[in-house]
């Protein structure tokens, strides 16, 4: 007898089914949508209990009368009218429940399935998230829609051999591989699968990108693997994920980088952004795209997958496992047929023309569209589709999609993501001086609104003030009083007045250092002379009596004034010595008059022979800078504070 079970008891009793057992089920789910869709209209309630699987994998699907919420799509349970897309958000939540083990938030934030479970194609990633978009116009709308989806994830090695591939990574999880321990799988791509890992010579977990054993035989993987390390290797830029080593031991190659804990835009897929938070994340990755472009080096797969979220807010670029050295005799394939996302590939790529740094460029654009409108510009039944679209459909203008973008901003994407490369920005510096511009307007425009509403406030306060002004008279007379004894006999040495005397009290506040609430563009910076220059000519944020307390003098930053090291000081206009890569991000917190730098890089502040970098981490206010530092020799966290 085939015995036949709910979907939902077949996972109660198996556990997370198969990515490829999750396809075969719900192309058959959708056959019976499309028939259902021909043929009837009204309400249908889809869920787990609704999907009956025999033992052979055949499906059929009962009628229920009802659902529970997390299979309902938002408009059904607000009572609007059922749909093609609410059925394909039920199937979409069907299917994550399948993948994960877990159904699906009734309001989901997190659509991605992937992101729970490791070992999820991308493909499959991606459609199981689009079926559970919020909005109904972004979901698959027709089963048409849906199986062709089914075919790309089924096409190529996306599924080939997929449950033995990751049968035999689990064996890796817990081995050491080049001096990195395995502890747990974070990610599997197209050609590797991305680990945490725990490297107890500086005592520090890792990312480590491991190249699948069937790829490790074949030397054409294998050698392309390689290049692409050499090549990032060589970027040293806070926001792009470093590369700390590569190699092959026990034949698994792998990559060693950075890990970081936090998310991607990927995940906020569908957010809205508010236009300057989109300049903000959006301006790092294109000057981490300026230095790369600078040193031959092209991304071709820009996409808030690749754009890391480290836990304070910061973007990083990730993933130029696809890009290549600029020069003929270091390519492997000329064409540059292939590479990139459908989504947010330039036109000249889906041509499978050669690319160069322009590429980059649309495809940060068609990101920042995305991030202030909620949506990317094209989607078709296929991927090539998409592609079609992006090489001759005119762009949807982003203000009728979302018309709080302002004129400025909507210039720079229309220039940004133009059909023919010339009439792009022709480099990525000139985008960023676009964007900065527009950074500029919009925190004018901001600290304006701000000074509109505090002026509001002190208004409707100053009737409250008149009333106490009377008494507060008579307070200050006392006071004063007790400040003309106090400079005299000065009882209280602690006080800040006894050692200057009477006259510190009523003398002008030390004025707090004004730090512009902008973003400047210092990323790519690498020799001092041209540092300096900059930080002389444009602003000095510490004050020039600020010091170095507690230093290790054999890793201190040394200046002009102290070149031995000791006591170095920390002003910005005097750092030399090391080339440095430093990013810098002002940011006006929503308390009214209080400012905040955030510095972050890395120094060269090692043995030559090492090639390792030293990681600082450094957070100033009007009274306080606190430094964290990891050593490339010990990588014991040294910790420093600057005081004024």
């Amino acid at each position: 007898m085939n015995m036949q079970k709910t979907w939902a008891t077949w996972v109660r009793e198996e556990g997370k089914w198969s990515p490829d057992r999750v396809v075969e089920a719900a192309r058959q789910v959708a056959d019976i949508l499309a028939e259902r869709h021909r043929t009837t209209h009204g309400r249908w309630f889809l869920s787990p209990e609704a999907v009956v699987i025999d033992a052979e994998g055949r499906v059929s699907v009962r009628a229920m009368e009802g659902a529970p919420p997390e299979y309902v799509a938002p408009e059904l349970r607000a009572g609007g009218q059922p749909t093609a897309a609410a059925d394909f958000y039920a199937l979409g939540a069907v299917m994550y429940f399948a993948l994960t083990g877990e159904p699906p938030a009734a309001e989901i934030e997190d659509p991605f399935p992937g992101n729970k479970v490791a070992g999820i194609p991308p493909e499959l990633d991606e459609l199981v998230a689009r079926c559970l978009a919020r909005q109904p116009e972004r979901r698959v709308q027709s089963a048409a829609e849906f199986l062709s989806g089914l075919e790309e994830i089924q096409k190529g090695e996306a599924m080939a051999g997929r449950e033995t591939l990751l049968d035999v990574e689990d064996q890796l999880l817990g081995r050491t591989i080049g001096g990195y321990q395995l502890v747990e799988r974070l990610g599997q791509g197209g050609m590797a699968t991305v680990y945490k890992a725990y490297e107890a010579a500086l005592d520090r977990y890792v990312a480590v990108k491991v190249l699948p054993d069937f790829f490790a035989k074949d030397p054409t993987f294998a050698q392309r693997f390689r290049r692409e390390a050499r090549a990032v290797a060589q970027l040293n830029h806070p926001s792009i994920l470093p590369i700390y080593n590569f190699g092959s031991e026990g034949g698994v190659t792998y990559i060693a980088m950075q890990y970081v804990e936090g998310g991607t835009l990927k995940q906020k897929a569908g957010q809205v952004y508010a236009p300057l938070e989109a300049v903000r994340l959006v301006l790092p990755v294109a000057r981490a795209l300026a230095y790369a472009h600078r040193r031959g080096v092209i991304h071709r797969d820009v996409k808030p997958a690749n754009v890391l979220i480290s836990e304070d807010g910061w973007p990083i670029l990730a993933d130029f496992g696809l890009a290549r050295m600029v020069e003929a005799s270091t390519q492997l394939t000329g064409t540059g047929v292939g590479i990139g996302t459908p989504a947010y590939m330039s036109p000249e790529q889906g041509r499978g023309e050669k690319v160069d740094h322009r590429a980059d460029i649309y495809s940060l654009g068609i990101m920042l569209y995305e991030m202030l409108t909620g949506d990317v510009p094209f989607k078709a039944d296929t991927p090539m589709g998409v592609v079609l679209q992006h090489i001759s459909a005119p762009l949807p203008p982003p203000r009728k999609r979302n018309p709080d973008i302002p004129e400025s901003l909507e210039r720079i994407i229309l220039k940004a993501t133009a059909k023919k490369p010339e009439e792009r920005y022709q480099s990525a510096d000139e985008m960023i001086a676009a964007l900065e511009a527009v950074e500029r307007e919009l925190t004018a425009r901001q600290a304006g609104d701000q000074s509109a509403s505090l002026e509001t406030s002190h208004s409707a306060g100053r009737a409250r003030r008149g009333r106490a002004a009377g008494w507060l008279v008579g307070a200050v007379a006392l006071l004063a009083v007790l400040i003309v004894w106090a400079s005299v006999a000065c009882p209280w040495p602690w006080l800040p007045w006894c050692e200057a005397g009477s006259a510190a009290l009523f003398a002008s506040p030390s004025p707090t250092p004004t730090l512009p609430v902008t973003s400047v563009a210092l990323g790519d910076i690498l020799f001092q002379d041209v540092f300096k220059d900059k930080a002389a000519a444009d602003w000095v944020f510490i004050p020039e009596d600020w010091k170095v307390v507690d230093v290790d003098g054999r890793h201190a930053i040394r200046s002009p004034a102290s070149p031995d090291g000791a006591a170095a000081d920390l002003r910005l206009a005097e750092w030399q010595d090391y080339a440095v890569a430093f990013d810098f991000r002002f940011e006006q917190p929503d308390q009214f008059g209080e400012y905040h730098f955030f510095l972050r890089g890395r120094i060269n502040d090692c043995p030559s022979e090492s090639g390792n970098l030293q990681s600082y981490q450094v957070r100033v206010s009007p009274n306080k800078v606190d430094l964290n530092r990891e050593t490339c020799d010990q990588g014991a966290a040294q910790e420093m504070s600057l005081s004024g």
